[in-house]
């Protein structure tokens, strides 16, 4: 299995996110509804726009690695950390909470980005992500086909994010 941990800390200054209730649904390649914020959403178009510019398809929208994505976002919020590992008593790995949210043992192989500002600003952001080879390295992956997006904002601002990545890896020759 291919496990991508890689984090980024951008310091960025921007309007406050939008809630999620304030967005219309998106609907996902298996039918789901997935309501995004306004940054969840240009988040997601910026990630894609980079794809198809580079010749990949684009990432479909999964519920459940954005509901992953969020809460691991909420959790670094809540509980001051920021790391790809939860820290005691239960350090869970990104794969760790897919499954878990899955019920079972995916055969998928999933990677994740993370960022954190001082304010939100998604373009910056993703300047930042693509300048970075692990970053950019998991945004062009070929193997992903699925993704999550997720952002905590602290009422002073502070700003978390996690992009989830899944995909069927190809088979070694």
């Amino acid at each position: 299995m291919k496990f991508v941990w890689y984090g980024l800390f951008v310091l960025a200054i921007l309007s406050p996110l939008a809630a999620v209730s304030d967005v219309p649904a998106v609907e996902s390649k298996t039918g789901a509804q997935v309501s995004l914020t306004s940054d969840e959403s240009l988040l997601l178009s910026l990630i894609n726009s980079e794809r198809v510019e580079n010749g990949l398809p684009a990432l479909n929208l999964d519920p459940i690695l954005t509901d992953v994505a969020r809460r691991h976002s909420s959790d670094m919020a809540k509980r001051d950390y920021f790391s790809h590992l939860e820290p005691q008593p239960n350090p869970l790995t990104p794969l760790d909470r897919y499954a878990k949210a899955l019920g079972k043992q995916p055969d998928l192989v999933v990677g994740e980005n993370l960022g954190r500002a001082e304010e939100p600003l998604m373009g910056m952001l993703h300047e930042c992500m693509m300048k970075s080879p692990e970053h950019k390295a998991n945004i062009l992956d070929k193997d992903y086909t699925q993704i999550g997006v997720g952002i905590y904002m602290l009422p002073e601002g502070k700003v978390w994010i996690t992009q989830m990545y899944a995909g069927k890896p190809q088979i070694m020759r």
